[in-house]
């Protein structure tokens, strides 16, 4: 996909937020799906749905992708209704603040072994990471890929809960604030 049509595609998404991808992410994340290969796959921060884009675009029909975010269904209605109008089933958006995740709410939502891949973008402090990475463990995702991995305010936190769980690095992407996919050493098939 060319920088002007992923564009295009931006421009129809509700108004631009603080902190969002951007086109130089998008091979990273075509990077992350050929290593990963999933078949489904969870994000935790969707924005306005500028990284559902790249997720969809990168992945299989067959792949779906959930999004879960603090904003309101209403907030970012109009980002919903063009990417469900691209990708129908294939996307689902759930209002929900991941820190709920928690053991009991995992098992009872049915979210252990749904996930192939699970991208943690949402809240970006050090308790807020080691929350949402000590959750998704829960899971049982093969593959877990982080935003702003080289941030300058808080890429060491992302760096230091990946070590505290002894994740595996496979891949880490420098453009602007950087991402990395690690692999699940504790995954069971």
């Amino acid at each position: 996909m060319t920088k002007e049509q992923f564009e295009t595609h931006v421009s129809n998404l509700s108004p631009q937020t603080v902190g969002e991808m951007h086109y130089g992410h998008f091979e990273n994340f075509t990077k992350m799906v050929q290593i990963a290969k999933p078949s489904s796959i969870l994000e935790l921060g969707f924005n306005r749905g500028v990284s559902a884009l790249m997720w969809l675009f990168n992945t299989p029909d067959e792949c779906k992708l959930h999004s879960i975010d603090l904003r309101s269904k209403e907030t970012v209605s109009k980002s919903l209704e063009y990417i469900n109008g691209i990708f129908g089933d294939r996307f689902k958006y759930s209002h929900l603040d991941h820190s709920v995740l928690t053991e009991d709410f995992v098992g009872m939502a049915g979210m252990v072994d749904q996930y192939d891949l699970i991208f943690i973008d949402g809240d970006h402090t050090y308790q807020g990471i080691l929350r949402d990475t000590e959750n998704v463990l829960r899971m049982n995702p093969k593959y877990i890929a982080f935003d702003d991995y080289f941030h300058r305010a808080h890429g060491h936190d992302t760096q230091r809960v990946i070590k505290q769980f002894g994740l595996e690095v496979i891949e880490e992407y420098r453009v602007d604030v950087g991402q990395a996919i690690t692999k699940n050493p504790h995954y069971k098939s």
